[in-house]
């Protein structure tokens, strides 16, 4: 079926999408993160329990089995996208309403279970929206330029959860310092403010257009709609690859702040600077991965990126109190790398899946990768209560506690990346070709990336002046 809508109103649509991802990742940012993990710690979690709470938006990713059902049910992708969206973000005025209940330093043992629940449902409902929304807006945004418009959509994101993430990790060590430890009325504030957000990025996802829905000649049941990645051995090798990569990741991606809060003893306000310097980091790669993955496929990207990434956990180990400077240092290279590697793992979903059953591919993907990736971050806590008492000396270096997970995620990191060779994009190019351009690129750094901002805010001035110039005449 062809696109009925006309093209201003796919670029309102386009616009509209950037200003929903802005405030949903304002919403995402005080609602996960740095924020959720010191939030846990504070109402009295442990290393087991922080690996449930992190593994919980890997484990709803399984509901997409059923967003896709409902999709190809209903067709309507914008009302299971906004209606779902909406309960994920509501739901946690609960948590608001526990704290106002429970408004003393110590919590009751089963706030933690409650908060579990709550968190639990609103990454369910999340998931169930985001297949709808993927395929609403893999059919909105042209193939050719999915790369620049995402990587500018990213990097508008990138900015707000910069500025949020600083201004919340100060707000947290204001109330820390002035009112004695407790938190709970910091957090309140923080949790509505997230809500406020929450609402203005629905108010304007409900304003981007839907384009017809591609429906295919003879409908299937669901079970036999699931059953198709199955027989595509290429997608079934990706599922492999993205499964295996999270679970390494997901590993240990909630034991770093917790070692920034309990081992280093950083305050809040480092830790969420710490934050920005990966978001801006992110920022400045975006631009780039997305022009390279237009011009040269998503294959070479993840590839290079991977490798340097699998790296980052092992670089942990060696950040201490007094290698401050180090760790800057690795934010900005995590920041910078996993840019590209979150651009093209999605950009590949959508160009590997069929567009007549994308929802299905993209809901199969996310939900069988989710599973086993929800089993990474509870092991990684089981591993991290093993290893409490462990310390090994190497050379007058001890390594100890979390730094044994740092080392098996990056062992897991290093063989699950070698296996995305056998994966095959549509045109791929090898990743020796991309280098050669990214060698020839004169001067890549931090002033390249800025400049690719700024060159994306010229454009977007002049695109306005020459409307104006339209409308004068």
């Amino acid at each position: 079926m062809e696109n009925l809508l006309s093209q201003s109103d796919i670029n309102k649509g386009l616009r509209y999408s950037i200003i929903d991802g802005i405030f949903a990742n304002l919403f995402g940012t005080l609602t996960g993160g740095i924020f959720l993990i010191s939030f846990a710690l504070y109402i009295g979690a442990n290393e087991l329990q922080i690996g449930l709470i992190a593994s919980i938006p890997l484990l709803a990713n399984s509901a997409q089995l059923l967003s896709s059902y409902i999709i190809e049910k209903t067709r309507k992708r914008r009302e299971v996208s906004i209606g779902f969206s909406g309960i994920a973000r509501g739901i946690w005025i609960l948590i608001v309403f526990s704290l106002l209940l429970y408004s003393q330093p110590e919590k009751p043992s089963y706030l933690i279970s409650f908060v579990i629940i709550i968190i639990a449902i609103s990454y369910v409902s999340a998931s169930i929206s985001v297949v709808s929304w993927l395929s609403w807006m893999s059919d909105l945004v042209k193939e050719d330029i999915r790369g620049r418009y995402f990587s500018k959509r990213n990097i508008m994101c990138g900015i707000a959860g910069l500025l949020v993430t600083l201004l919340g990790g100060r707000f947290l060590d204001y109330w820390k310092i002035n009112y004695e430890g407790n938190l709970n009325n910091g957090f309140i504030f923080i949790f509505l403010a997230a809500l406020f957000f929450g609402l203005i990025s629905i108010v304007f996802l409900k304003k981007i257009p839907e384009p017809p829905f591609t429906v295919q000649r003879e409908r299937i049941s669901f079970f036999k709609g699931i059953s198709l990645p199955l027989k595509d051995p290429n997608f079934k090798r990706y599922i492999f690859f993205t499964a295996f990569w999270s679970f390494s990741v997901h590993f240990v991606s909630p034991f770093f702040t917790v070692y920034m809060i309990q081992d280093l003893k950083l305050s809040y306000t480092l830790i969420s600077e710490m934050a920005i310097i990966s978001i801006l980091a992110d920022i400045v790669g975006m631009r780039l991965w997305g022009i390279l993955s237009d011009r040269y496929g998503n294959k070479p990207v993840i590839l290079f990126n991977g490798y340097i990434a699998s790296f980052i956990p092992f670089l942990w180990i060696f950040i201490t109190r007094e290698s401050i400077g180090f760790l800057i240092l690795v934010h900005l290279t995590a920041g910078f790398f996993w840019a590209g590697l979150n651009l093209c793992t999605s950009n590949l979903l959508l160009r590997l899946s069929p567009k007549e059953h994308k929802s299905i591919y993209i809901s199969y993907f996310n939900a069988i990768g989710g599973l086993i990736a929800a089993i990474a971050p509870i092991i990684g806590g089981m591993a991290a209560q093993y290893f409490s008492q462990w310390r090994v000396e190497i050379l007058s270096f001890e390594i100890y506690r979390l730094h044994f997970v740092f080392l098996i995620s990056f062992l897991l990191r290093l063989i699950s990346i070698s296996y995305f060779n056998n994966i095959k994009e549509p045109a791929e190019v090898p990743v020796s070709k991309m280098m050669r351009v990214i060698r020839n690129i004169r001067g890549l750094n931090t002033l390249m990336g800025f400049n690719h901002l700024h060159h994306y805010f010229i454009e977007v001035k002049r695109k306005m002046a020459r409307r104006n110039n339209s409308e004068m005449h």
